[in-house]
């Protein structure tokens, strides 16, 4: 009995000596927003490499798709606009703008925000904001339900929707709910 319990102890061991590492390796992997922003930043990533994305909403309720390179290039699409038709848009803003959405998250700490709740209301998708190179990403989610709750979220969200009004010529009515 005695070496049945010893092999057993051993192999938790040994399980939680592999989740530890695997949650290191994981960790290391998804380098953190603010790092990620500040490299953009200081021209330690090239522009054209960093991506912000936002995305609100589902097929229910509506939904809006930005994805934003560090350089201005943008794909943009929507089902938030008048008559509800999917709209999609795509081409190149100033790149003063993508800086302008990056200090603002560094500002507002963006990387710190957290779920209000633990669970989602009813109808309650998810709003997603992310930052991605080819090699790390780093993303902050919450509930729709939550923005409002959340100041930091709601600040950076603001700035993103006036970003999607104007790329949109205000075809996209997504008021971030």
């Amino acid at each position: 009995m005695k070496g049945r319990t010893t092999s057993r102890l051993g192999a938790m061991v040994l399980v939680l000596s592999l989740m530890t590492a695997c949650h290191q390796i994981s960790y290391q992997e998804q380098q953190p927003m603010q790092d990620l922003l500040n490299a953009y930043l200081s021209r330690q990533i090239p522009a054209a490499d960093l991506t912000i994305t936002y995305h609100i909403g589902d097929d229910f309720s509506g939904e809006t798709y930005l994805e934003l390179r560090g350089d201005g290039v943008y794909e943009l699409w929507s089902t938030a606009t008048a008559g509800r038709q999917r709209r999609s848009y795509s081409g190149q803003t100033d790149q003063a703008a993508v800086e302008n959405l990056a200090r603002s998250m560094i500002e507002q700490r963006l990387w710190e925000v957290q779920h209000v709740r633990s669970k989602p209301g009813e109808d309650d998708p998810l709003v997603s904001i992310q930052v991605a190179t080819p090699a790390n990403r780093a993303e902050v989610l919450l509930w729709i339900s939550e923005v409002r709750q959340v100041a930091a979220f709601a600040a950076v969200q603001a700035e993103l929707l006036d970003l999607i009004h104007s790329l949109s010529n205000h075809e996209i009515l997504e008021g971030g709910r």
